[in-house]
């Protein structure tokens, strides 16, 4: 699904407004020419509207190796600590 152009300022401080005043998000979307999701959307993110989720970065092990310690977890019943034993020794 495309994304489209984040809100600007004037459009923010409108959509602030209106809903002050007591006027849908419905109507809202209407007069600044904009979806009613993004009214909603950024009426309940508020300040962290636009901001990016944070990634999960690097890390140790891909999701194929993940897969294969959560299958060996639930199919042997096994903590963590036996399955690291048993990785390491082969």
């Amino acid at each position: 699904m495309a994304k489209g152009k984040r809100l600007f300022d004037d459009e923010k401080t409108s959509i602030r407004i209106y809903k002050e005043i007591g006027i849908s998000n419905r109507q809202t979307a209407k007069r600044i020419g904009r979806s009613e999701t993004v009214i909603r959307k950024f009426l309940k993110k508020g300040s962290k509207y636009g901001q990016k989720k944070p990634t999960r970065g690097n890390t140790k092990l891909n999701s194929q190796q993940r897969g294969q310690i959560r299958l060996e977890a639930t199919k042997n019943r096994v903590n963590a600590k036996q399955i690291k034993q048993k990785k390491s020794s082969i």
